[in-house]
């Protein structure tokens, strides 16, 4: 039996504030697939979505959700989905995630709208959020979300100090990556906003209960409620582990994804529900078929071989659960 433990955390974010109308009519799936999407400078559009974004949410939902729930059943592993909460108040997709829940599985807050300023808002604008995120998220599952992951993975001291009076169990937002910590500080340098992303550098790089004084420091035994589960770091490697990187890195991926399981006693392994989209799955769509993106036009079969070969790859030497499972046994002192 494993002794080292792992939780597959999937972002539902492809659609939600990653659309915009491209030339011609077409749609663009925008930076979700380029990687870490710049912040934008505030008064950005929030939950505003192009007209475009509710039926192709709905289609990367209808397509990747039973693709991700199929993948799951063959490796026996049950995954932490982090949903955007207006994701959950349409039907089409609020059904899938009572789906995603039946068959086991958490699902958790990615927020309400997928702003990447909502760690930098004020503390009422982020409790608003967090807030009506839990209600829409509810709604579609039949229970209120114990976790949450920000949009951008970007953590802040006024964000988990609502996640707390929330009542949340858990974040799942920091990540300790040199080369995504630093690409970040740029965006903010060059918008004109201070992101509090290398204060990161240094963190632990396994669950931790974040100081109050500190958010990037332990808590004094007994002094913290909130579980932080930050997104692993590739071991001697300036990247976090996180599939988007992983499968672009090829063979090098997968001695990446047995080095870090030799090195690490928790990994967060991070995967997108656009890791398991094609650019065929939105034809038809009334924007059209113009849909690009690295890695949309790549063999499907041969990406979904890849993140199942990675999944049994950990199974080998960790246990899976959700992270749910994992910030109850913590904060019972397990």
């Amino acid at each position: 039996m494993p002794d080292k433990q792992a939780a597959l955390t999937i972002d539902l974010d492809t659609i939600a504030s990653d659309i915009k109308a491209g030339d011609g009519g077409s749609a663009s799936l925008n930076n979700s697939f380029a990687g870490p999407r710049p912040f934008e400078a505030p008064g950005g559009a929030g939950a505003k979505e192009d007209g475009a974004a509710p039926e192709l949410r709905r289609l990367s939902y209808a397509r990747a959700v039973p693709r991700l729930l199929e993948l799951l059943d063959s490796t026996g592993i049950k995954a932490t989905f982090f949903a955007i909460g207006i994701d959950a108040g349409d039907p089409a997709c609020a059904a899938l995630l009572r789906r995603i829940a039946l068959e086991g599985h958490e699902v958790a807050s990615h927020s309400l709208s997928h702003d990447r300023n909502l760690p930098l808002k004020l503390p009422p604008e982020i409790r608003r959020d967090i807030v009506e995120a839990d209600r829409l998220i509810a709604a579609a599952t039949g229970k209120k979300p114990r976790g949450f992951r920000a949009p951008g993975a970007v953590l802040s001291k006024d964000l988990l100090t609502a996640l707390d009076e929330a009542g949340y169990d858990y974040d799942s937002s920091l990540n300790t990556s040199l080369v995504y910590n630093l690409s970040k500080a740029a965006y903010g340098f060059l918008s004109g906003i201070k992101l509090p992303v290398l204060y990161a550098f240094g963190a632990p790089v396994g669950p931790y209960t974040p100081s109050g004084e500190n958010i990037f420091k332990r808590a004094a035994q007994g002094k913290a409620r909130l579980v932080e589960f930050p997104l692993t770091p590739i071991p001697l490697f300036p990247l976090p582990f996180m599939n988007y990187f992983l499968t672009r890195l090829g063979p090098l991926g997968k001695a990446l994804t047995a080095f870090t399981a030799a090195r690490r006693t928790f990994i967060n392994y991070v995967l997108h529900d656009h890791e398991l989209l094609t650019a065929a799955d939105f034809d038809g769509a009334r924007t059209g078929s113009g849909l690009t993106a690295p890695g949309l036009g790549k063999d499907l079969s041969k990406r979904i071989d890849f993140i199942k070969c990675a999944l049994l790859t950990l199974k080998r030497t960790h246990s899976f659960a959700t992270l749910e499972a994992y910030a109850k046994d913590i904060r019972a002192g397990g």
